[in-house]
C-alpha cells in the first residue's frame, strides 16, 4: 500500500463529500457537515483539511477545526477532529491512523495543544485520545417547572445578539471544562440540523437569556443560559411549554451542573444525571508543557511555592515558581506524579481527581509520593465538572 496525505479544500474538491458519505453510509449527514464548516465557520483551516491518497485513489478524509476550549477556567487553543471517515474498502489498513498522526503533528506545529473527538473509545484509545468529558443532563419534568408564560417575548436570535451570546454562554459555563469559547458567527448560534431551533428573550442585542432545543424521540435542550433569576424562570416556563406543545413527559437538559438552570431544577426536584459518556468524549494531548503554560493561572495559586513534575510515558513535565514567577520546563521535581496515559486527559481537565488515581497501587508507586506530596497532587487536581458544550453545527451528525 503507497499512501500519501496533503490537504484539500472541500469546495474546490466535491469527491470529498462522497467519500465521508461512503464511509458513514448515511446521505446528506456528514458531507453537509464538512461543507458548512468550510464556507461558515470563521476557524475553518484549509491547512488542517487532509485526504489520505492510497494507489492514487482517495481513501480517507480528517478535518481538524481548531476552537477555544474552557479548561479549568482557561481558555486552551484545542482542535476538533469531525468528520474522520475512511472509505469501506481501505478499513483497517491504517489510513485513519495516518491522517489522526499528521493532524495532531500540524496542530503542535500551529501552538494547539491537542485535540478533541467523539467516537469508538476503542479506535480513538489506540491513536492517542483518552476520555476526558462526561454528559450531564437533568431530567425535567412539568412537576419541576413554572407554568408557561405566554407574555414572554421568546424570539428568533439576530446577528445584533451575537457578541452579547458570546458572553452570555462563558459566564453561564466556564466553570466546566470542556466549555467551548464562541465567536459571534450564526454559524455557532443558529440550530443548524432538521428540529434544532434557537430563541432568545431581551433587546435585540442584549438579550437576557437563550435556549436553543431539538426535537427528536426526546425532546432535548442542548443549551441555555441566562444573566438573572428571573431569565432562568423565563427559560424554565419556556421549556414546559415546549413539553407540552410537543406532547412530550419531560425533557432532557444538557447543563453542567454549575449553571444557574441546572442548580434552579435541583432546588425543584429535578434529577441530575452524570456519565462519562461511555469514555466516548475524548481528548488527546500533544504538547503538555505547552498545555501546562496555558493552564498557569488554573494552577500557579495551588503549588506556591512547591515544584511538581507530571511523568507520562517516561518524559516528566515539571511545573515551579521561581521568584514568584510560574515555569514549565522537562524533567523531575521533589514531589512526582506518575500518571498513566489514558488517564492524563481526564486528570487536566478534573474529570478524574487525583485522589482518585492514587487509589491505583501501581500510581502510587510509581510516583513515590510523601504525605505532604499526596497533599499537593490533591490540592493541584481536584475534581472539576466537564462537558464538551459543542456548537449547533456538530448536530448534524449528532445521530
Amino acid at each position: 500500500m503507497s499512501a500519501t496525505i496533503r490537504t484539500a479544500h472541500p469546495c474546490e474538491e466535491p469527491e470529498l463529500a462522497e467519500l465521508v458519505e461512503l464511509a458513514f453510509d448515511r446521505a446528506d449527514r456528514e458531507s453537509c457537515f464538512l461543507e458548512l464548516l468550510a464556507i461558515h465557520h470563521p476557524n475553518f483551516d484549509p491547512g488542517l483539511s487532509l485526504v489520505s491518497d492510497v494507489d492514487g485513489e482517495r481513501a480517507g478524509y480528517a478535518l481538524f477545526l481548531p476552537r477555544e476550549i474552557i479548561i479549568r477556567g482557561v481558555r486552551v487553543p484545542l482542535s476538533v477532529v469531525a468528520p474522520l471517515g475512511v472509505h469501506p474498502e481501505r478499513r483497517g489498513q491504517g489510513v485513519g491512523k495516518l491522517l489522526i498522526e499528521t493532524g495532531l503533528a500540524a496542530l503542535a506545529d500551529r501552538g494547539i495543544r491537542g485535540a478533541i473527538a467523539i467516537g469508538a473509545p476503542d479506535y480513538y484509545g489506540e491513536l492517542g485520545f483518552a476520555s476526558a468529558f462526561d454528559l450531564h443532563v437533568v431530567d425535567a419534568r412539568p412537576e419541576h417547572l413554572p407554568e408557561p408564560d405566554a407574555r414572554t417575548p421568546w424570539r428568533a436570535i439576530t446577528g445584533e445578539d451575537l457578541e452579547a451570546l458570546c458572553r452570555l454562554q462563558t459566564e453561564s459555563y466556564e466553570q466546566a471544562s470542556g466549555t467551548e469559547h464562541r465567536l459571534p458567527s450564526p454559524i455557532e448560534w443558529d440550530g443548524q440540523a432538521p428540529g434544532s431551533h434557537a430563541l432568545a428573550i431581551g433587546a435585540k442585542g442584549d438579550p437576557s437569556a437563550y435556549l436553543r432545543f431539538r426535537v427528536r424521540e426526546e425532546l432535548e435542550v442542548m443549551e441555555c443560559c441566562a444573566n438573572d433569576s428571573d431569565s432562568v424562570e423565563a427559560i424554565l416556563a419556556l421549556i414546559h411549554q415546549l413539553i407540552r406543545e410537543h406532547g412530550r413527559a419531560r425533557a432532557l437538559v444538557h447543563v453542567p451542573p454549575e449553571t444557574r438552570t441546572s442548580t434552579t431544577l435541583l432546588h425543584r426536584g429535578a434529577i441530575l444525571e452524570h456519565s462519562t459518556f461511555g469514555g466516548g468524549s475524548m481528548l488527546a494531548i500533544t504538547d503538555l508543557p505547552g498545555l501546562m503554560r496555558d493552564l498557569t493561572p488554573w494552577w500557579a495559586p495551588a503549588l506556591g511555592d512547591a515544584s511538581l513534575s507530571i511523568g507520562v510515558g517516561g518524559r516528566p513535565c515539571r511545573i515551579e515558581s521561581k521568584g514568584g514567577r510560574p515555569q514549565v520546563s522537562e524533567g523531575r521535581a521533589t514531589h512526582h506524579l506518575e500518571v498513566p496515559s489514558p488517564a492524563l486527559p481526564g486528570l487536566i481537565t478534573g474529570q478524574r481527581s487525583a485522589r482518585e488515581l492514587l487509589f491505583d497501587p501501581v500510581v502510587r508507586h510509581q510516583s513515590g509520593l510523601s504525605e505532604e506530596g499526596r497533599e499537593l497532587v490533591c490540592r493541584l487536581f481536584p475534581r472539576n465538572s466537564s462537558m464538551w458544550t459543542y456548537s449547533p453545527a456538530f448536530e448534524l451528525v449528532d445521530a
